[in-house]
């Protein structure tokens, strides 16, 4: 696990020298576009708009991780970035959800025909960075007004059930493994 290898370098630091590369895994999110919410474009892109990826490398990963542009692993042959980036802006990120219907309610979710701006992030249980991750992005998500819940599976149940018969409910995080071309 990364967390754990950051504790033996931090360990070993003074008696070897160390080297560090990034693996072909990366972790993502999966919208899921029958939710209601989720199926407006300016909702998931609020969302992203949300995420300071750049602290969250810093903070979580000691920004030894690169940040994702999209769905190619940074280390892979066919990875651009001559892509649309979503760098973080939370005045944007707002003035979408605005735009989508959602206003911001007294207690600070957002609310739209009597409906909260809710959803739910679904990784796999049992896995520390993502415990972390999926926590920071319910933090972020919820500066914007959009009250997130966190539910864990088991990788069996998660994988063998959930992903499998797209029963996310909203949001699922796992990981890619780009091919080393």
């Amino acid at each position: 696990a990364f967390e754990k290898r950051l504790a033996k370098d931090k360990n070993l630091a003074s008696r070897f020298n160390l080297h560090f590369a990034d693996g072909m895994t990366y972790e993502h999110l999966d919208f899921n576009l029958d939710n209601e919410i989720l199926k407006d474009v300016n909702v998931r892109k609020a969302m992203t708009y949300a995420i300071d990826r750049d602290r969250l490398v810093k903070a979580l990963f000691e920004g030894r991780q690169k940040k994702a542009l999209h769905n190619i692993h940074p280390r892979d042959v066919y990875m651009t970035e001559d892509v649309v980036k979503y760098e973080y802006d939370v005045k944007k990120a707002e003035a979408l959800l605005e735009v989508a219907g959602w206003k911001k309610g007294s207690d600070g979710i957002r609310v739209k025909a009597g409906k909260r701006l809710a959803t739910v992030i679904m990784p796999t249980a049992h896995n520390k960075s993502r415990e972390l991750v999926q926590t920071f992005l319910q933090a972020e998500w919820k500066k914007v007004g959009i009250e997130v819940t966190i539910r864990n599976e088991p990788a069996r149940v998660f994988f063998g059930e959930t992903m499998k018969k797209r029963a996310f409910p909203g949001v699922a995080m796992y990981a890619w493994m780009s091919s080393p071309d």
